[in-house]
C-alpha cells in the first residue's frame, strides 16, 4: 500500500487514537455463546439513525481496497496513508484531498490481538465520547457478513470555531476472539453525507 505524509488534523487523529487507545487498554473476551453478565448487561439496543446494514453493490467513484482480512470500498480520489499502531494493530487511512482543515477520511484499524470483546470497547468508547455534555452516542448492534457480531457507534461532536459538526462513524467487526476489525469514517457534518461515507463503510466486509 502507498503511503503520503499528509498531516491530519488533530480532532481526526484523536478520534483514531481512541480507537487504538481502547484496543490497547481493556482486558478480556468471550464468544456469543458464552456471554458472562458484565457483557450481557451492556450490549447495544439502539438502532442505527439512519438504518444501516451491509452492501456488496459497487459504489461509484470508488475503488476496492484490500487488507489482511478485510475489504472496503474508498472514494477513488482519496489519498492512502498506512500506519503501524499499538501492538498487534495496524491503521490504514484514507484522505479527501485539499479539503481544508478537516478533510474528510476513512481509516481501518485492525487488533489481532484483542484485550477486550468488542461489547466492552464499544461501551467505553461510547462513555468516553460522552464526557463532551454535547455529544450523544448511538450504539447499535447489527448483522454482518463474516462476524462474530458487529457493533456500530454514530455520534457528531461540535467543532471549535467551525460551523457544523464533525460526525464520526465506527464500526466494530468481531470476527472471533483473537480478531477485531474497527472500520470508521470521519467529516464534517455535511460532507459526510454529501461523500457517501455512510455508503463507504456499509462495503466493508470481513474475509479471514
Amino acid at each position: 500500500m502507498s503511503s503520503s505524509s499528509r498531516r491530519i488534523p488533530h480532532s481526526s487523529v484523536a478520534a483514531l487514537l481512541a480507537v487504538g487507545a481502547l484496543i490497547a487498554g481493556c482486558s478480556g473476551s468471550a464468544s456469543d455463546g458464552d456471554l458472562p453478565p458484565r457483557l450481557e448487561t451492556i450490549r447495544p439496543s439502539e438502532s442505527p439513525s439512519p438504518g444501516f446494514t451491509h452492501s456488496a453493490k459497487t459504489q461509484i467513484d470508488a475503488r476496492e481496497v484490500t487488507g489482511d482480512g478485510w475489504n472496503i470500498q474508498v472514494p477513488a480520489k482519496f489519498e492512502e496513508q498506512t500506519v503501524p499502531g499499538a501492538e498487534g494493530t495496524t491503521t490504514y487511512r484514507w484522505i479527501a484531498p485539499a479539503a481544508g482543515s478537516q478533510p474528510p477520511l476513512v481509516a481501518v484499524v485492525t487488533d489481532a490481538k484483542p484485550r477486550a470483546d468488542a461489547i466492552e470497547q464499544s461501551k467505553t468508547l461510547e462513555i468516553t465520547t460522552e464526557l463532551d455534555p454535547k455529544v450523544k452516542v448511538t450504539r447499535s448492534e447489527l448483522e454482518w457478513p463474516g462476524a462474530q457480531r458487529a457493533i456500530l457507534l454514530q455520534w457528531t461532536a461540535p467543532r471549535q470555531g467551525a460551523t457544523g459538526g464533525l460526525t464520526t462513524w465506527q464500526l466494530m467487526v468481531q470476527v472471533d476472539s483473537g480478531l477485531i476489525l474497527n472500520a470508521v469514517a470521519i467529516a464534517p457534518e455535511a460532507d459526510f453525507a454529501s461523500l457517501g461515507l455512510a455508503e463507504v463503510l456499509s462495503t466493508f466486509t470481513p474475509t479471514s
